[in-house]
């Protein structure tokens, strides 16, 4: 498995059956994966691709393949507090 990052990185990491049992999904730039104010029924892993972090149409962060998206309100049960949008197409695992 191939990802944007180095060999030593995250998804070099997770193999076998734990890995495979995760959904991948592609992302189309422009859409919004996760939307400021919803439940945070799921977290992301980037494969590959870009997303910007933004609140009120202000960017706050650009993330990339190697990186986690929504851990923090996922992990606390708590509503996410940004936009998290494509930035180009992208592909990430949804774990929930």
């Amino acid at each position: 498995m191939q990802s944007e990052f180095a060999p030593e990185g995250l998804f070099d990491l997770l193999q076998g059956p734990a890995f495979s049992r995760l959904s991948q999904t592609p992302v189309e730039r422009g859409h919004k994966l996760i939307a400021a104010g919803t439940a945070a029924d799921a977290m992301y892993l980037v494969f590959s691709g870009r997303f910007r972090v933004e609140r009120d149409r202000v960017d706050l962060a650009e993330i990339g393949a190697g990186s986690v998206i929504g851990e923090i309100a996922f992990l606390t049960g708590s509503t996410r507090t940004a936009d998290v949008v494509a930035a180009r197409d992208s592909i990430v695992y949804r774990i929930d």
